[in-house]
Parts: structure tokens; sequence; C-alpha cells
């Protein structure tokens, strides 16, 4: 009876659809050091970037499959110089893909690079928020903070941004704190 009820509500609220989304993962250099995740910085991952031709070539890939959103991602390493350039590639797919929705997984990033990234054409940005206890925090992501993360999902917003905080797989370690974290935000 329960999970007749809560079907109802979700039906009543959601559409059946579903959004198929294709990832262009640009590079796999993190400076993170995410206790969960396969990319950290120690992880021992033989690192690439994509050439700039190969990141333009993608969104063709996904043309005519249904794929609505383009989602890139990368942990947050960026030079000056490369988080330039790949706002001009963004600008590029953008411009000749229309009605694609970008969304950026790139990290914590500065008020600056948000509002260039939203120049550039990107609709959403995906910040993982891992859990609101922030000792836990602490224990999956040494490298950060909670209170600095909850500030750059605020920024991230404040520049316009469709903000997706998602759900880490660090966060099945204790699921009363992700019921928490979804319900918080």
């Amino acid at each position: 009876m329960l999970f007749r009820r809560a079907r109802e509500a979700r039906d009543g609220i959601f559409p059946k659809l579903v959004e198929v989304r294709s990832v262009i993962e640009y590079a796999n250099i993190c400076r993170q050091e995410c206790n969960y995740c396969g990319m950290s910085r120690y992880s021992g991952l033989k690192r690439y970037i994509l050439s700039n031709e190969e990141v333009l070539r993608t969104p063709n890939l996904s043309i005519g499959t249904d794929a609505g959103s383009l989602c890139s991602k990368q942990e947050s390493f960026f030079a000056r110089d490369y988080f330039e350039n790949l706002c001009l590639l963004l600008k590029r797919i953008k411009d000749a893909h229309k009605d694609l929705t970008l969304i950026c997984s790139f990290g914590n990033l500065s008020r600056r690079e948000f509002k260039r990234l939203k120049q550039s054409g990107v609709e959403r940005y995906l910040l993982k928020f891992e859990t609101s206890d922030a000792d836990l925090y602490k224990k999956i992501k040494p490298s950060d903070t909670l209170r600095n993360r909850v500030a750059h999902i605020l920024m991230a917003q404040e520049a316009g941004f469709q903000v997706s905080p998602g759900i880490s797989p660090a966060s099945r370690a204790r699921p009363s704190i992700v019921l928490q974290t979804t319900c918080c935000l």
C-alpha cells in the first residue's frame, strides 16, 4: 500500500519521460582527493585531455539519437588558458546545436568561471553534494570542506544555473544522511 501511494504521488508530479544524456569526459585529471572516486588525484590512472577536434566531434555522435543533453564532466584542475579554451569550445557546440542542453561538471569554480560558463551557453551545472554531515564530508573529501562545497553550489545558482547536486556513491554508507541531504536542498 505504501509503494502504491508513493507511486501515485510520484506520477502526479513527474512526467513519465526519460532524459538521455551523452557524456564527454574532456579529461581525467583532477586535483581533488575524494576517497570514493576512481579519478582522484592519487588514483594512478593514466591521464588524458581530449584535443579540440575530439571535443567538437563528440556532439555530432549524439545528434539523431534523441540525446537532448550533452554533459561535460571533469573535476577542476584548470589552468586559466585551458578553461577559456573549453568555454570557447562549449560556445561553438551550443551555436552548432541550439536544441542541445549543455550540462557541465567541473567541480568548485570561481564566480567568474561560473559566469563565463553561463555565457558559453551552459544551462545546468552538476555539483555533487555528497553529504550534509561535515565530519563524514571531511573523511570522503579530505581536500575540501562542506562549507566550501555549499558556497560553490550557491555561487552556481547565483550565476543562473539550474544546479543538480546528484548523489554520490560515498553517501551510500549513511542512507539517513542522503535522505537529509536530499530533503534539505
